[in-house]
């Protein structure tokens, strides 16, 4: 019996990816709410899925973690 339970993932979207990764959600029909801007340069949002929207989900970590490791890249 498969699990057709929708889940959520919170996301720490650097100022720099936010019209990237709101294009990809908006492009996969993902529900999307805002948690709390922690710093002016982020913003923490929480993405609602359905587990069919599982690789769209993937690519958004994947482009996080791009992000990251290039500015880590840049830091040293």
């Amino acid at each position: 019996m498969a699990n057709n339970k929708s889940r959520s993932r919170r996301f720490d979207v650097p100022s720099e990816l936010l019209a990237e990764f709101f294009t990809a959600t908006d492009e996969h029909e993902l529900e999307i709410e805002l948690v709390e801007i922690p710093d002016p340069e982020t913003l923490c949002v929480e993405v609602t899925y359905d587990p069919s929207q599982r690789d769209a989900v993937m690519n958004l970590i994947e482009l996080i973690d791009e992000y990251e490791q290039e500015d880590d890249d840049d830091d040293e």
